[in-house]
C-alpha cells in the first residue's frame, strides 16, 4: 500500500485519508499527494496573500444615513465603524435590516455606534486562510475586519474566499 504513515502511532494510512485510521491523529499537514494540493495551500497561505482591499469606514460618531450611504456606496454590503484609527465595530446589511428598518430611528441624529456590532470578530494578515474560513463560517460572518497589529488594512468577505478558492481549484 502506498500511503501516509501516521507520526503518532505508525499506522498507514491510504494516500488521501485527512486522519489516521487507528488513532485520528490529523494527517493533511504530512499528506502532498496533488490531489490535496488545494487544501495544503489554504493551511500555508496567509491572509495577506488574498485581495482583501480597503474596507469603506466610517467614524463611531457619523449618522446611521452616513454609514448606509457609504455602505450602499461599496460592493461589500458593510462598513467598518472606527473611533480615532481603531476599529471599535461593524455595520453590515442585516445591522440595518433589524436594528434600523421599522425602528422610526431618525437617520440624521442617531449615531452608527447605535446599530453597529461592537467589538467585531477579527483575523490577523498573518492568519492562514484555512483559520480565517474557518472563524467565518463557525461565526456565520460574512465579512470580518482584517488587522496588521491594530491596524485595519482591509476586510475579508465570503466573495473573496470563494474567489481564493476558485482560483485554487482551476
Amino acid at each position: 500500500m502506498s500511503g501516509v504513515v501516521c507520526p503518532d502511532c505508525g499506522t498507514e494510512n491510504l494516500q488521501g485519508e485527512t486522519e489516521c485510521i487507528s488513532c485520528s491523529a490529523p494527517l493533511v499537514e504530512f499528506d502532498h499527494s496533488p490531489d490535496r494540493s488545494e487544501r495544503n495551500a489554504l493551511i500555508s497561505d496567509r491572509v495577506s496573500a488574498l485581495d482583501i482591499g480597503q474596507p469603506p469606514t466610517v467614524d463611531h460618531s457619523d449618522s446611521v444615513r452616513q454609514a448606509i450611504e457609504t455602505m450602499r456606496n461599496s460592493p461589500d454590503g458593510s462598513v467598518l465603524v472606527l473611533d480615532g484609527g481603531r476599529l471599535v465595530g461593524i455595520v453590515t446589511e442585516r445591522d440595518v435590516l433589524y436594528r434600523v428598518m421599522h425602528s422610526g430611528m431618525d437617520l440624521e441624529r442617531a449615531l452608527v455606534s447605535s446599530i453597529m456590532t461592537p467589538d467585531p470578530v477579527r483575523v490577523r494578515v498573518s492568519d492562514s486562510v484555512a483559520a480565517a474560513f474557518n472563524k467565518m463560517s463557525v461565526g456565520g460572518f460574512r465579512h470580518v475586519p482584517v488587522l496588521d497589529g491594530e491596524l485595519v488594512v482591509g476586510q475579508l468577505t465570503m466573495k473573496t474566499l470563494l474567489r481564493y478558492l476558485s482560483r485554487k481549484l482551476n
